[in-house]
């Protein structure tokens, strides 16, 4: 295969993005079921009602949080740029997004908090797939998504506004 190089920028907002709300249920619901399910069986006196509310609050308060989480990220905006060659396809955050995520890093990593920490350093600025590891390829109209079988998933934003290539 001879060398070729496709690289763009897309502008994007990943919770427009149909994989990332068809995984949201499962995000909150599947914690939220154990939590109720937790309560019911801890709780002594009126199990439902105790159950529902503790987990209501907590559900409300994931729901709010990501809530402000869409809106600063909305704000800020969120670009990826994407390069695909002969090895594979690779993602990695751009422009204010980049830059952005990495002050958040900075601040979490000097938080001394152990747990704030650690998921700075669990952050993933960047992906790659190479085109062994690929399965699958599922098509929609305004966007591909490149499935592995390992995760995470690469999702390529092909929108024709914002795809420019060098050969």
């Amino acid at each position: 295969m001879s060398n070729f190089r496709i690289e763009w920028v897309a502008n994007t907002f990943p919770l427009a993005n149909r994989v990332v709300l068809r995984q949201l249920p499962i995000i909150v619901g599947a914690p939220a079921l154990f939590l109720f399910l937790f309560m019911a069986i801890i709780t002594e006196e009126n199990r439902l009602l105790v159950a529902l509310q503790v987990t209501g609050i907590v559900v409300a308060i994931i729901v709010v949080l990501l809530a402000l989480a869409a809106l600063i990220v909305w704000l800020v905006g969120y670009q990826q740029h994407f390069v695909l060659d002969q090895k594979g396809v690779r993602s990695q955050l751009h422009g204010r997004t980049k830059i952005f995520l990495r002050v958040v890093r900075v601040i979490l990593l000097l938080s001394g908090r152990p747990i704030m920490m650690g998921s700075a350093l669990l952050a993933r600025p960047r992906d790659a797939i190479d085109w062994e590891e690929v399965q699958r390829v599922e098509v929609d109209p305004r966007q591909y998504l490149v499935a592995s079988r390992r995760m995470p998933t690469v999702l390529l934003v092909l929108y024709p506004r914002t795809f420019h290539y060098r050969v």
